[in-house]
């Protein structure tokens, strides 16, 4: 079918920016004792029996619930757990324990993020993690859009934090990320963000799902600085001191990471 190559590239491409979050889940699996990578949503939340009863849905890590249509179904009923959850694809948010129809369309599945949520992702440009010699395919050792970090705030008054000290304790071609340390913390009227990263030059674009904390858009990004880019496409290319916010997913885009963003 004609539809089949591009639906598995849209999917396996995700799944190759998501390396860096996905690699650190299984470095610590491995060297500690640790939750697996992958989770049945009923075992991390055992007494909800909704969450229980949704023998597809699974936890990829602590805050990424992945909720396949596993029967070939159109629109796909999620059930939310307690807290709060944003939509992947859309920036929708949810408050838990709820039951959604969730669009399932077969190269976007329902994917939901939970307050307190650090994904760190690859530059979408990548098309390998491995040398190549095909002049169309993108390898390490092209020069590379800027890597991009997640962040779902968490709940006021809390504090989130993402740590590579597994993964990024290996030689840098195997984790292939550059942030090793990623926190975000929700005040009365400003989330602050924290980034270290493996080197000087960290090409590290921030997308922050702001919805969760205000339907409006952000009055300022500090450092006072900073300016407000004409454009999405301005920051994800990699501006200096530049932010975005973006009405239709409720996100704020801004490179690099700045020290926060307020009401």
């Amino acid at each position: 079918e004609p539809w089949v190559l591009p639906s598995m590239r849209r999917l396996m491409k995700l799944h190759q920016q998501l390396f860096p979050y996905l690699y650190e889940l299984v470095c610590e699996a491995t060297v500690a004792p640790a939750p697996p990578s992958v989770l049945p949503v009923g075992l991390a939340y055992p007494d909800d029996a909704a969450a229980r009863a949704d023998d597809c849905a699974y936890l990829l890590g602590p805050r990424l619930l992945v909720a396949p249509g596993c029967r070939g179904e159109s629109t796909r009923r999620v059930h939310l757990p307690a807290g709060t959850w944003v939509d992947w694809w859309t920036g929708d948010v949810f408050s838990g324990p709820a039951d959604i129809d969730a669009p399932n369309p077969v190269d976007q599945p329902p994917v939901f993020l939970a307050a307190g949520a650090i994904v760190p992702m690859l530059p979408p440009e990548l098309d390998t993690l491995v040398e190549s010699a095909s002049p169309d395919a993108v390898d390490p050792a092209d020069p590379l859009g800027p890597h991009r970090v997640r962040i779902v705030p968490p709940a006021a008054g809390e504090t989130a934090t993402w740590d590579a000290g597994c993964g990024a304790s290996l030689p840098a071609a195997a984790y292939a990320g550059v942030a090793t340390r990623v926190g975000a913390s929700t005040g009365t009227d400003c989330v602050d963000v924290s980034a270290e990263t493996t080197t000087a030059d960290p090409k590290l674009v921030l997308e922050l799902d702001w919805r969760v904390v205000s339907a409006d858009a952000p009055s300022r990004v500090e450092p006072a600085s900073w300016t407000e880019a004409p454009d999405v496409e301005t920051v994800l290319d990699g501006c200096e001191g530049c932010w975005f916010y973006d009405d239709t997913t409720g996100k704020v885009y801004a490179s690099p990471v700045p020290e926060r963003v307020c009401r």
